[in-house]
């Protein structure tokens, strides 16, 4: 189960460049598997900076990064389905 750690909306990250991002954070504890909020094909993942390990989905209207993850786990040109990340 997630819980909702930071609201829709500009959250900001001091010492960050660009400081601030657009959109909802969840906290989940350590090693439970991350569910996909929509269908998708990854279009990129990897370590970065400020994010760790992370995938970004391609969902066709938009897009959603996944941050903070043990390990990126999937390869650009990847679907994912609601719930498999």
């Amino acid at each position: 189960m997630s819980a909702l750690s930071d609201y829709w909306g500009v959250t900001v990250h001091r010492g960050f460049n660009p400081p601030e991002h657009y959109g909802s954070d969840r906290a989940i504890a350590g090693g439970t598997p991350v569910p996909s909020l929509s269908v998708g094909t990854v279009f990129a993942s990897g370590y970065q900076s400020g994010h760790g390990n992370y995938v970004s989905v391609d969902t066709g209207d938009g897009y959603w990064t996944y941050s903070h993850l043990q390990s990126p786990g999937l390869a650009a040109g990847t679907t994912v389905q609601v719930g498999s990340i």
